[in-house]
């Protein structure tokens, strides 16, 4: 009788061969399975002993930080501009420095440098931010010879048609992206040189300085450097008062001989014919920056990215009781995102000297840089409390739409109105004055009558 499988069971124990074998198999490999699942604790001794860490080994300190350094790290982590996406495609450029792939990783870093946006990156492994335009031309300097060569030859073209282009049309801000973008190539180095002769012929010697500090301390252009561009750096140095760097300069390349008036003089020697030629004249440094949003020659626009501001005094523009003007503002913000509307006034200070000159409600007002204590106050006529003043005595208190309408167009519509201009001396704005005769109010059945605000009245303006 089979004990395995009873008679009348139904079974049969398998005959063939190769099943046995598999049902065997099966018993063998599942008892472990069930063994595990089933609970029962094993001496796990040998294993603890593995997994604990080994004795001569210290633990590492899991003390927090100075409480000083964690709120210093705290307050900057919010207030540094940090863009994710950029900061993983620069790493991926800086690995391909560190592989020696420096063409590979320039051409990485132009793309990143099309963003005309200086940021910071603060890494888990350094003490304090990183600058990213700083950071670059780090990487830049790694470059070998033959790598340079290159990418000379496959940036340069475009670079050099920039730069064409920068001579033809005089751009300034053309010179500033080729110096950025193509830093370590020939046309960045013109373009340095360029920027750095403008300024100094300007006579802001403070901003020219900041470009020859890019070209002395840069192992790939200072290569370039001849012994005019070293004069000009010198004297540059010279007139803003960073006397220790004209010393280097003399100390490295004073015996170089340069061409000064036709007279081959050593450099020491054309610094010091340099100096006295500009001692004797009685230049005027204005300090003022008289046109709002100006350049370094106070004549036009610029496009610029805010720093960080950690202020020193704040003083308000709007500061007013009446709510007609803020609920005015309030209107003219929610309709900003359709088309063909106003631009709003003008409100952007001016420096002159030693005062922040901008024009609130009240009229225009100078403050002092230092202090932010009013210094004087121009009470315009063109006002907006007094607009205010005028539009509630002309209209119904309860008209609120007849009140904002005609204040709207004015001091939206307006974008004129609000900016200022000195020559140093004088202050000049464009004011209000109202007409001793104002013009008729027409009426054609309408809910409201036409209420007119002239910048520019019979008698003509402040």
């Amino acid at each position: 009788m089979n004990r395995l499988y009873p008679a009348f069971s139904g079974r049969k124990f398998p005959k063939n061969a190769s099943t046995r074998i598999l049902l065997c198999l099966s018993v063998v490999l599942f008892y472990p399975c069930f063994h595990l699942l089933s609970g029962e604790k094993q001496n796990r001794q040998p294993l603890l002993a593995f997994l604990d860490p080994p004795e001569q080994n210290e633990v590492p300190d899991q003390s927090e930080p100075d409480q000083s350094i964690s709120e210093e790290r705290e307050a900057l982590i919010h207030r540094i501009y940090r863009n994710r996406n950029l900061q993983t495609q620069f790493e991926r450029a800086e690995q391909k420095f560190q592989d020696r792939e420096f063409t590979e990783g320039a051409l990485q870093l132009e793309k990143l440098l099309d963003h005309q946006e200086d940021y910071f990156f603060w890494s888990d492994d350094q003490p304090r931010p990183v600058n990213f335009r700083e950071r670059t031309r780090q990487l830049y300097s790694q470059f070998s010879p033959r790598s340079l060569a290159d990418y000379e030859r496959i940036s340069g073209p475009q670079a050099n048609q920039l730069l064409q282009q920068a001579r033809q049309t005089n751009d300034l801000r053309l010179y500033e992206l080729l110096a950025l973008r193509f830093f370590p190539l020939k046309a960045g180095f013109e373009s340095l040189n360029y920027l750095a002769t403008h300024y100094m012929e300007q006579g802001n010697f403070d901003f020219a300085a900041r470009y020859w500090d890019l070209l002395l301390e840069s192992r790939l252009q200072k290569s370039r450097l001849e012994p005019v561009h070293l004069l000009k750096a010198a004297l540059t140095y010279q007139q803003s008062q960073q006397h220790e760097k004209t010393a280097q300069i003399l100390e490295t390349y004073g015996t170089e001989k340069v061409i000064v008036s036709g007279r081959t003089l050593s450099l020491e020697q054309a610094l010091q014919f340099l100096d006295t030629t500009l001692a004797d004249s009685a230049t005027r440094k204005t300090t003022g920056w008289f046109v709002s949003q100006g350049n370094a020659k106070r004549n036009q626009s610029v496009d610029a990215s805010l720093p960080y501001l950690n202020p020193v005094w704040s003083h308000p523009i709007g500061r007013t009781d009446k709510d007609s003007p803020l609920e005015t503002l309030r209107n003219w913000e929610k309709k900003q995102f359709r088309e063909n509307l106003s631009t709003a006034v003008v409100n952007q200070p001016i420096a002159v000297d030693d005062l922040i000159i901008y024009r609130d409600f009240n009229g225009v007002r100078a403050v002092h840089v230092d202090s932010g204590n009013t210094d004087w106050l121009f009470q315009s006529a063109g006002s907006l409390t007094q607009l205010i003043e005028q539009l509630e005595a002309q209209n119904p208190p309860h008209s609120a739409y007849s009140q904002n309408l005609p204040l709207e167009k004015f001091y939206n519509y307006n974008s004129i109105y609000g900016s200022l201009s000195s020559n140093g001396q004088y202050v000049f704005a464009i004011d209000y004055l109202p007409d001793t005769q104002p013009p008729a109010q027409i009426n054609m059945g309408l809910r409201r009558s036409s209420s007119h605000f002239p910048l520019v009245s019979q008698k003509g303006n402040r």
